[in-house]
């Protein structure tokens, strides 16, 4: 049996448009990856990329090629299996994988086309007719007076994708909450 590695995500996105028009669809064709955070427990690691200064002028990678060669290294070039966990995964690696294409970056498909192991927080906790306020409140009875403090600071006013390092911390906390790593 292959081993597995967690990878914690969390990421921003920045209209390329007129939203309005655009208003229901979040897609590579409508947005940009602004920044990502990881968060590799294991590894007690955490990285960002950040898109400024990563422009057409600069010799860095796009925050998803970036992003693409540390999931890579970290699990496909490792022999390892990633469990990806975050809000809205799927929709992550297809912003990773369209960038790598249009970059002629390698990103194997098998990471972003059809993960096997992607736990997507989203699905998890916004069960059909609860509200993101309603089921963010419910779990924070499952957090001790330490991290109960940490929750409610990151959930105030939390909306996905706005802020990565927010996303990806948050996600931990909910990961660590369902042990999803050993033991919280």
């Amino acid at each position: 049996m292959q081993s597995t590695i967690d990878i914690v995500i969390g990421y921003s996105l920045t209209s390329k448009g007129d939203t309005e028009k655009k208003k229901a669809t979040v897609s590579p064709y409508t947005h940009y990856l602004t920044d990502v955070q990881f968060i590799v427990p294991s590894l007690e690691k955490a990285v960002v990329y950040r898109a400024a200064g990563r422009g057409k002028d600069s010799d860095k990678l796009s925050v998803g090629c970036a992003s693409a060669n540390f999931i890579r290294k970290h699990s496909y070039d490792s022999g390892l299996s990633p469990r990806f966990v975050g809000f809205g995964i799927r929709e992550f690696l297809h912003f990773v994988g369209f960038e790598c294409g249009l970059s002629q970056v390698y990103f194997p498909s098998s990471l972003w086309l059809n993960p096997s192991d992607a736990v997507d927080l989203r699905e998890v906790l916004m069960l059909e007719g609860t509200s993101a306020p309603s089921a963010l409140a419910y779990f924070s009875e499952g957090f001790s007076a330490e991290d109960l403090e940490a929750y409610t600071t990151l959930v105030k006013g939390w909306s996905p994708h706005k802020d990565a390092e927010r996303d990806a911390n948050l996600s931990f906390m909910f990961g660590s909450l369902f042990w999803l790593w050993g033991n919280p």
